[in-house]
């Protein structure tokens, strides 16, 4: 690589001239044998032998090349691989997976000294088989960051507790955090985990139903409402004797005397046709008075509020 500086300012050179008059005598004695090259700045000219211009066209064709070629060896190797052994990776993958999901379970069960829950099977054709009860039961992600993590029990079914729960409560006090944790030990017992729990009794579900949150799907043209109505829609059609129902705030969606109507109807229904367990929470008061049109034998719906207790190390939640 060569570098032309004869036309920088010199005591020499004092007019442009003189400059421009040297500067091209020199470019055109190396145009021959050398190809200008782009400088950074305008008053310096930049030159190299043609060879290594030739040089340097070749060696990026070549990496061009060398990349194409790579491309497909690469593919070529997958699509081998996929003929031959992905039936084989893909049954390691999943036993690796299943490994890795029980193992984690046990080493919580060991840690933090959950317990084994214990299945009684109930008749198929009555629902007054089915039973629940949860005694001291902890969140098993939100006892990990709220120490102490505050238990809570439950007891459904079988007359010994009631089939629906309607929970009422303050903001914030609970009320959502109880029904999450109860459906999480539900299925976590069912698929054969330890729970986090002093005991548990537990008729197995067919389904665990949850209508959580408030959202939209405007991109689909659905609204709050909508898709709170297509959820709880869904949740109907398919529960039966055997399921396990949580509602939050069912009616959100919609302005106070739909939705009270709304939840109304929803929680009449589960009690009287579908007649499975449910925890519905609400913040309408006037379902509260649904409990009278059921005599207590019936064991059908009971009212529980979410309380507050204030002591001089912590807050604590139960209901």
């Amino acid at each position: 690589m060569f570098t032309n500086y004869c036309t920088k300012p010199t005591q020499t050179l004092q007019n442009s001239e003189t400059k421009t008059h040297l500067r091209y005598n020199f470019i055109c004695a190396v145009s021959n044998l050398l190809c200008a090259v782009n400088a950074l700045l305008p008053y310096i000219d930049r030159y190299q032998p043609i060879e290594v211009e030739i040089a340097a066209i070749s060696l990026a064709i070549q990496e061009e090349k060398q990349l194409f070629l790579s491309k497909r060896a690469w593919f070529h190797f997958l699509d081998d691989f996929n003929k031959c052994a992905s039936s084989i990776l893909c049954q390691f993958v999943s036993v690796l997976s299943q490994f890795d999901c029980l193992y984690s379970l046990a080493v919580l069960a060991s840690n933090l000294n959950y317990c084994l829950p214990q299945f009684v099977e109930g008749k198929e054709e009555k629902a007054s088989e089915q039973y629940l009860q949860i005694t001291n039961g902890r969140h098993p992600t939100l006892e990990e960051y709220l120490s102490p993590f505050i238990s809570n029990n439950i007891k459904l079914g079988s007359f010994c507790g009631p089939n629906t729960m309607l929970i009422t409560g303050p903001n914030m006090g609970g009320k959502s955090v109880y029904i999450k944790m109860i459906a999480s030990l539900i299925i976590m017992s069912q698929i054969g985990s330890y729970v986090p729990c002093h005991s548990m009794v537990i008729t197995p579900f067919d389904m665990v139903g949850t209508r959580i949150g408030i959202y939209d799907d405007i991109l689909n043209g659905k609204s709050t409402f909508f898709v709170e109505m297509t959820e709880t829609s869904y949740l109907i059609q398919n529960a039966t004797n055997k399921s396990f129902l949580i509602l939050d705030e069912l009616g959100r969606g919609t302005s106070t005397f739909d939705g009270t109507a709304m939840a109304y109807s929803t929680l009449k229904h589960i009690v009287d046709n579908i007649k499975c367990f449910c925890l519905f929470v609400t913040h309408y008061a006037n379902l509260l008075k649904l409990k009278k049109e059921y005599n207590a034998s019936q064991n059908a719906l009971d009212n529980y509020y979410m309380t507050f207790e204030m002591n001089d190390i912590k807050n604590q939640f139960f209901v």
